[in-house]
């Protein structure tokens, strides 16, 4: 009886620990989602202007409220990104990318244009991954459960949101394939770092041309 009262209690436990975590992704991904896609809409409506060193600020704004809010709900930012099992490999992609950075990136981008650098190359991938590979893609995992469902929803919502931005139907297509791409390193790896890898690489292929 002792024994299936304890089984009773952690089964509890554990529900109530992903019901707590389903609803901490959930509020991490659509509350500073909602601030980063307002500050851009509420500049292109009222002050008709889209500079990246506004987008910049927006990005730091929607990456703050990203911090302060898994402080409160007490959400460990760092276990999306490292993971002991692949922490070898995450070191040598991120050198790759590094050197890769400096050397085709750097003299074209960086230094003719820093707030395009800063907020197409560094603040989207970061932003972003973290919002939909990160929050969005737990959420649908412990909910949803099927994999290619939860692929193809956190596709959808990401190209959506890129559509919308742009008003480009094209983008659409793009950006949802590269967004079955990123889910799958994200559950391949189980870390943000290739994806928002993937998204920098895709967006600084995209200043070069």
């Amino acid at each position: 009886m002792d024994i299936e009262a304890s089984s009773y209690c952690n089964n509890i436990t554990y529900d109530e620990k992903l019901r707590n975590k389903v609803n901490s992704d959930l509020i991490l991904f659509i509350v500073p989602m909602s601030i980063y896609y307002a500050l851009i809409y509420t500049s292109l409506l009222l002050f008709h202007t889209d500079s990246m060193t506004c987008l910049i600020g927006y990005q730091l704004i929607s990456l703050a409220s990203v911090y302060v809010i898994s402080r409160v709900l007490k959400v460990n930012l760092a276990e999306m990104y490292f993971n002991d099992q692949y922490n070898a490999l995450l070191k040598n992609t991120v050198i790759f990318i590094s050197i890769a950075l400096l050397m085709f990136g750097t003299s074209r981008v960086f230094i003719a244009t820093p707030p395009l650098f800063a907020a197409g190359i560094i603040g989207s991938p970061l932003l972003e991954e973290l919002l939909f590979r990160g929050f969005l893609f737990n959420f649908l995992k412990n909910t949803v459960k099927f994999m290619p469902v939860v692929v193809f929803i956190d596709s959808l919502i990401f190209s959506v949101a890129h559509c919308a931005y742009t008003g480009d139907s094209q983008t659409l297509v793009i950006v949802f394939l590269i967004g079955i791409f990123s889910c799958y390193l994200r559950y391949r790896y189980n870390s943000l770092i290739p994806c928002t890898y993937l998204h920098l690489l895709n967006n600084l292929g995209v200043f070069l041309r």
